[in-house]
């Protein structure tokens, strides 16, 4: 009784092992095509459906794939409504695992091990290869899980009670629902639940009556991952987790009024029980997907009036994009890391938009603002080093170290560029406060160097986020115009001071709003040729 015991238990860790193997092979193995990815969320409903479908075969998880996007809704990568057809399309994604499990493979699976840990784990010097055999190896330790657990629970084929008790399951269906659900939220796996699902009704255990049940509760314990993912986040976070607890909580009340017909499918598509559990649980979601794909925008709106967006202010200081969800998909984080630079981007601008309005206005009140602006800037700067420390724990490929070098230099560059901005602030103050005026040639000449920085800063800040190689000659052009541009302003208030047209002390300050501007511009350069030299060219693999 003991050994049979701690057989069944050996069987299932080799089972939970071989699975949490195959989908780190499978991770690793995939390519994260992070940019075209989102923008197939919010073509349309169809390819939203489909990219969920293909992102959660290849990473064999609709858990994780609903934690993705609730860090991607909670980083505000993308819009929560965009969210809904890529968790109709993941649920049918994790069904392939099912059809996996249901094909007769235990016999081989030492053949398997054999194949995908030996020649292609330990002999083979290509990359590639290594991570194709710890999928291999991964399906095989699977499958040799499931045949150690199929083989110790003979010794139970014929005690009645047991029988009984998965048969009462059949007659009382919502207590399978439940099993199913408990079972789930217990392995963090539908898939897990469903690997043993199968092997007890390949063993005579379970009835396909008792097996349809439990099944459609494993959908909705599937779930809990996503909602524990969501905790703490934002509400358009919330939304994604409990809209994919919705569909499948709904969807299984549906398929429980019409569990006599599910059944009758299942005897219908086959004639192995195994492969019956698998067609009936990939033809749920289907149905599903079916049933509400058409009809996402309106529950979004449910979903919207049942967790209704709490007004809060944006703190500026704090990030908008980054979230420890993302971790797990390195491309994703990289995509967030890029999008909070960008915002620190954004401050430099509008620090530069504001000292030149104040130089124009002579009024030093919008100045003020500028402090707290700066010190939004570095509180930006300590919170996207700190995420970069976690990223770089994670296992990542030779492109993205590099890109995550590149970015921990370009957030300090980005930081000393709002610098600059809050020493131009001080430069401003001092010309007002103390009354000195530039002449109009000096005016003229600073509006001219302030459209060429903004423009500059405003190209740099689309050629990063959007990793738009291209753009990257435009930056070189801007930059050397400044430098040029500088020079002979120089010369200029060389001429005008000794001539005696401009104050000394005015005179000093543009000089010194002039380098500070062309530091700027030396900043804006450093991203440029990060984008063209580590981050377009692999973002873009």
């Amino acid at each position: 009784m003991a050994t049979t015991i701690f057989e069944v238990l050996g069987g299932l860790m080799l089972f939970l092992f071989g699975i949490n193997f195959m989908e780190k092979g499978l991770k690793s193995f995939s390519p994260h095509k992070t940019k075209k990815i989102l923008k197939l969320f919010t073509k349309n409903k169809v390819f939203g459906m489909f990219t969920g479908l293909s992102v959660t075969a290849i990473i064999q998880s609709s858990s994780a794939t609903t934690v993705m996007l609730v860090g991607l809704v909670s980083a505000g990568m993308i819009a929560f409504e965009a969210t809904l057809p890529v968790i109709l399309g993941a649920n049918i994604g994790t069904t392939i695992t099912a059809q996996l499990i249901a094909f007769k493979l235990t016999k081989y699976s030492l053949m398997i091990v054999s194949f995908g840990g030996l020649f292609l784990i330990f002999l083979s010097k290509n990359e590639k290869l290594k991570q194709f055999g710890q999928i291999v190896f991964g399906f095989g330790m699977l499958f040799h899980g499931l045949n150690i657990m199929a083989s110790s629970m003979k010794a139970y084929e014929n005690a009645e009670y047991v029988r009984q008790l998965f048969i009462s399951f059949g007659q009382y269906p919502i207590y399978a629902v439940l099993l199913g659900i408990i079972a789930t939220v217990m392995f963090q796996s539908s898939s897990v639940t469903i690997g043993i699902t199968i092997t007890l009704a390949s063993t005579g255990f379970i009835p396909i009556e008792s097996a349809v049940p439990i099944i459609l509760g494993e959908n909705i314990g599937t779930c809990i991952t996503a909602i524990l993912a969501s905790i703490n986040k934002k509400t358009p976070a919330k939304r994604v987790a409990y809209s994919h607890a919705l569909f499948n909580t709904i969807g299984v009340i549906i398929a429980l009024c019409f569990l006599q017909y599910f059944v009758r499918f299942a005897t219908w598509s086959s004639t192995n029980i195994a492969r019956q559990i698998a067609n009936t649980h990939t033809f749920f979601n289907i149905c599903i997907t079916l049933l509400f794909l058409p009809f996402t925008d309106y529950f979004a709106l449910l979903v919207k009036k049942i967790l209704p967006e709490k007004d809060l202010e944006d703190d500026a200081s704090k990030p908008k994009y980054l979230d420890d969800n993302l971790l797990e998909t390195p491309s994703l984080a990289i995509t967030a890391i890029t999008y909070e630079i960008s915002r620190i981007l954004e401050i430099t601008q509008t620090m530069i938009d504001i000292v030149y309005k104040s130089i124009e206005s002579k009024d030093p009140a919008d100045l003020a603002k500028i402090e707290i602006i700066e010190e939004n800037a570095d509180n930006l700067q300590k919170t996207v080093i700190e995420y970069l420390v976690k990223l770089n724990a994670k296992k990542l490929d030779e492109n993205q170290a590099n890109i995550a070098t590149a970015l921990s230099r370009l957030v300090n560059d980005a930081e000393r560029s709002a610098d600059k901005g809050f020493n131009l602030s001080k430069l401003t103050q001092r010309l007002i406060n103390n009354q000195l005026t530039l002449s109009d040639q000096a005016c003229d000449e600073l509006k001219n160097i302030y459209e060429k920085i903004s423009q500059m800063v405003d190209t740099t800040q689309k050629a990063f986020r959007d990793s738009e190689y291209d753009l990257t000659k435009k930056i070189y052009l801007l930059e050397n115009e400044i430098n040029y541009l500088v020079r002979e302003y120089n010369d200029a208030h060389m001429t005008r001071l000794c001539s005696g047209i401009c104050q000394p002390e005015a005179g000093y300050i543009f000089t010194e709003i002039l380098e500070q501007f062309e530091k700027i511009g030396d900043d804006m350069n450093n991203f440029a040729d990060a984008i063209k030299e580590k981050i377009a060219p692999h973002n873009n693999q």
